[in-house]
């Protein structure tokens, strides 16, 4: 789908393919026998970076890092928020404390070209993605 940060297709279920009058990439998915299938992704991997976590950290001088996220994303427009669980204030390249009731927003899009740092441990997410820590900048950030 991105290669080497530029876009080179997107995904098709057999429906918006239909309408788009591509062929399907045969990415869909549904919730349950009760749901329509949808867009989605399976088994997507992003390909890592260099530095563990505690290097890309050592790094921030003023941000948050985020272990888990649980928000909405809009696939037309790439507009995004949600909470952050279990996060942490980090400053000069330090943890300094934990947060609470922390939201982030932003756009999915411009996320993507505000990577400034990739890192390697890969992990998988729950959404069949895989995905090594990201060092992001610019994104809209609500806490406590």
């Amino acid at each position: 789908m991105i290669k080497k940060g530029v876009l080179k297709g997107y995904l098709y279920d057999s429906y918006t393919a239909n309408k788009a009058n591509v062929e399907s990439t045969g990415n869909a998915s549904r919730m349950g026998y009760f749901s329509l299938p949808a867009v989605s992704i399976s088994n997507m991997v992003i390909e890592m970076g260099s530095g563990k976590i505690d290097d890309l950290i050592s790094e921030v001088d003023k941000g948050i890092y985020v272990s888990r996220f649980s928000g909405n994303v809009n696939p037309q427009s790439g507009d995004f928020s949600g909470l952050v669980k279990q996060a942490s204030y980090v400053e000069k390249g330090k943890i300094k404390f934990p947060l609470k009731e922390t939201m982030i927003s932003g756009n999915t899009f411009e996320a993507l070209r505000n990577i400034v740092r990739i890192g390697s441990e890969t992990r998988p997410t729950l959404m069949g993605v895989y995905t090594p820590p990201l060092f992001l900048k610019n994104l809209k950030i609500v806490s406590k």
